[in-house]
């Protein structure tokens, strides 16, 4: 599988978080309970978001032009293919 590394100092990784769950409206409860989902797993799921999507509607473009019919790759393998973490 081919990677994309983002690269930044680790002491960046509260800032980093914060800003994506700001965002992208992270909500610490739900119906009056606490997420289950945790601001870093919130976060990882936006980044990778982000990528699929773009790739995705990259997908939708290309399907438009018949020639580009061939390079088709599968919207569900986009998602589960795609993998993102954090690491010190």
């Amino acid at each position: 599988m081919a990677r994309i590394t983002i690269t930044y100092p680790s002491a960046w990784t509260p800032q980093v978080v914060d800003a994506l769950c700001a965002d992208n409206n992270y909500q610490a409860t739900i119906d009056g309970q606490p997420n289950p989902e945790s601001r870093d797993a919130f976060a990882l799921r936006m980044v990778k978001g982000y990528v699929t999507g773009g790739v995705k509607r990259g997908n939708r473009e290309v399907k438009t032009d018949a020639a580009g019919a061939a390079a088709d790759v599968d919207d569900a393998a986009i998602e589960t293919d795609f993998v993102v973490g954090f690491t010190a």
